[in-house]
């Protein structure tokens, strides 16, 4: 550990030495106690750190023919069958990128003639050799991750491959509808968060938005910088566009010092949860994609970058305990916050500072990587969060504010993310 960082560990209760059991409806399952920093078990014995592999999505996320879902008893959710697929595709190991490919194909059959996809879909076929939809729901974000994993297939394939090029342009037509309806009620370029029952929101999020310019980078960097819409609009105005008003309109200043959660600031989509501002995976999210695009062989606009690092510091600083077992500090926090340590969150983390500053952030960025290994217990099974008296977590499922009592076991969003962040 660096002398520079604090250690954080000394403040740290000890973990009870038995066993925890954790009772789930499809069977006990008994964990190891963690510490949040640096995950000791019984007192002296350090839990290993195991690399992740991919045998949990390929053998339980994706089910016959090729559909990605959330967990073995979950749903097909279009942005995490990006993010699956992307983490095959990333790895490469034997027959795995064939297998992304499947997978692809598969959410083809499902893209709609605007070029969106629902957000959720039963993973089960109907009579008709299909999946049916949980609900008349499309996002900016599943567009934007499915698009994003098949430029990263063709990219894999090389030589210029366009073999997913159409179904692209098709995705990047309904984001562009998405921005254009924020024109329409005046208001910046932002991507419009979803499309609900016909109505398009008038509330964006950062971090989608930030997720969506990613993608089209990725887009652009595969089928060329005039890449267009089905309609024949430039994904690179589109872009330009996206980043300059999450650049002039995203920030709040230096006083503050986070990306916005949402633009209308505070307002609520049309799918409500509760959310509140510094939202760890908006910094995240929003500074790799602002520091990405502006250093792109694409961008038009001013610099923005300055930001970055300044959001990133701040998630570093204040979100302790709420993404990664190395920055915990018992002390911080409010009456109604937690303090779980997220996989998810500690993998977007890794992979902003490794894009904004790896050199400034190197010692972060090797301690998120040893947290997700810490909480990889084989096999590609990760757990979702560790609670700061050690207890980790499976994934559980929430809705309507109400936890619900059957979990969907280990969840594919876990493992792929960690995979991306090289864990």
């Amino acid at each position: 550990m660096s002398p520079d960082l604090p250690d954080y560990t000394q403040y740290i209760s000890q973990a009870p030495k038995d066993l925890i059991e954790v009772s789930l409806k499809y069977g006990d399952l008994t964990v190891q106690p963690m510490l949040i920093r640096p995950a000791l078990l019984n007192g002296t014995l350090l839990k290993d750190k195991i690399v992740l592999s991919t045998e949990y999505i390929k053998q339980c996320c994706i089910k016959p023919p090729y559909v990605t879902v959330a967990g073995p008893a979950g749903t097909m959710n279009s942005y995490e069958g990006g993010y699956i697929t992307r983490a095959l595709i990333y790895k490469a190991g034997a027959g795995e990128v064939a297998l992304a490919k499947g997978c692809l194909d598969e959410w083809v059959k499902l893209q709609k003639a605007d070029g969106s996809w629902s957000q959720l879909y039963y993973p089960a076929l109907n009579a008709a050799d299909s999946h049916d939809e949980m609900k008349d729901l499309q996002v900016d974000s599943g567009a934007g991750c499915l698009a994003w994993a098949m430029a990263d297939y063709d990219k894999s394939v090389g030589a210029g491959s366009v073999v997913y090029k159409t179904p692209v342009q098709k995705a990047h037509g309904f984001l562009r509808d998405l921005q254009d309806h924020m024109a329409v009620v005046g208001l910046p370029a932002f991507l419009s968060n979803c499309r609900k029952d016909g109505v398009m929101d008038d509330v964006a999020l950062l971090a989608d938005c930030g997720e969506c310019l990613m993608a089209m980078k990725a887009c652009l960097d595969q089928y060329g910088s005039d890449l267009e819409t089905a309609a024949g609009y430039s994904v690179k105005t589109m872009a330009n566009d996206l980043y300059e008003a999450i650049g002039l309109y995203g920030y709040s200043g230096d006083v503050g010092r986070y990306w916005y959660t949402s633009y209308p600031v505070g307002a609520e989509t049309l799918v409500p949860f509760t959310y509140k501002e510094k939202l760890t995976l908006t910094q995240a999210m929003v500074s790799q994609a602002v520091y990405e695009w502006y250093h792109s062989s694409y961008n038009t606009k001013p610099d923005y970058t300055g930001y970055c690092e300044k959001c990133l510091d701040l998630a570093l600083c204040l979100n302790h305990g709420k993404w990664g077992g190395f920055i915990y500090s018992p002390y911080y926090g409010l009456a109604d916050e937690n303090r779980f340590e997220y996989t998810t969150y500690t993998a977007l983390m890794v992979l902003a500072m490794n894009s904004v500053n790896a050199t400034k952030y190197a010692d972060y960025i090797t301690a998120g990587k040893d947290f997700l290994k810490w909480m990889h217990i084989g096999g590609g099974r990760v757990f979702d969060f560790v609670r700061p008296h050690g207890e980790c977590e499976v994934g559980r499922v929430y809705q309507a504010d109400i936890q619900a009592t059957e979990e969907f076991g280990w969840l594919s969003l876990n493992p792929a993310l960690a995979l991306l962040a090289g864990a």
